[in-house]
């Protein structure tokens, strides 16, 4: 399967770069880095890809993808040795995302808000697999609950923010995922702004978002090597904002 897989690949017409991530990364990370990786690249096709952690590891493993971008925290449950991580940034910056519908207090820095939303039960929307390690945050803020949880569970942080536009709830994501929507409403502006937006960096449970590959892939692709660079520092200018290297 593993030299059927990378025959495809290589098969293709102009040659393909295949790369994956969660929806998350895709739209705020990804595809603004492949876009600028195109002219140095003419005789190469991109293709992003939306997938699951473990869908990224089983297709890097069996060669139906070049790279992949995933949690370290995920990566250390896949057990596998034999990838080779490419490089690493650490996902510590975080926005809290409130709806217009929740009235405006007088707290402005974004802990002090975190703590009248848990306290008064405003609905909070949450990815599924980040919400145990920010409750357990949340309780420092001055908003303890019993077993808080999130009212509403969404499979990606832009599901979840999404979500919480013009409504009367709130959510916390990277802070990529605030690009992704302040261009969103450029597209179509309302008044007043469908969210407001308050930094937590630092807040919550660190984790590293880390480039993954298939070193057997990598070496037997033309080209690839100069793309995996090419790619890391695109990644590293779309990150550098919000996400220190690792």
């Amino acid at each position: 399967m593993f030299i059927e897989a990378v025959q495809c690949i290589e098969g293709s017409s102009p040659r393909l770069i295949h790369v994956a991530a969660g929806d998350t990364w895709v739209q705020s990370i990804l595809i603004p880095s492949v876009w600028e990786l195109r002219d140095d690249f003419p005789d190469f096709r991109w293709k992003v890809s939306n997938k699951e952690p473990d869908r990224i590891v089983a297709d890097i493993r069996d060669g139906r993808i070049h790279f992949g971008l995933i949690r370290r925290s995920f990566w250390k449950e896949s057990n596998t040795p034999s990838f080779g991580v490419v490089d690493g940034w650490e996902i510590s910056a975080l926005t809290l995302l409130v709806g217009s519908a929740v009235p405006k207090t007088k707290a402005k820095h974004g802990r002090e808000v975190l703590g009248e939303l848990a306290a008064n039960r405003i609905p909070w929307i949450q990815h599924e697999g980040t919400w145990r390690g920010l409750a357990k945050s949340i309780s420092s803020t001055g908003g303890e609950r019993s077993g808080l949880k999130p009212d509403i569970e969404c499979g990606t942080h832009l599901q979840a923010a999404m979500s919480v536009l013009s409504r009367r709830a709130w959510c916390i994501v990277p802070s990529q995922v605030t690009h992704v929507l302040r261009l969103s409403a450029l597209e179509e502006p309302t008044y007043p702004p469908p969210f407001r937006s308050y930094d937590l960096s630092g807040f919550g449970e660190k984790d590293v978002l880390q480039l993954i590959c298939n070193p057997r892939v990598v070496s037997r692709s033309k080209g690839l090597t100069r793309a995996e660079s090419k790619m890391r520092a695109a990644l590293r200018k779309a990150m550098a904002a919000k996400c220190p290297r690792r």
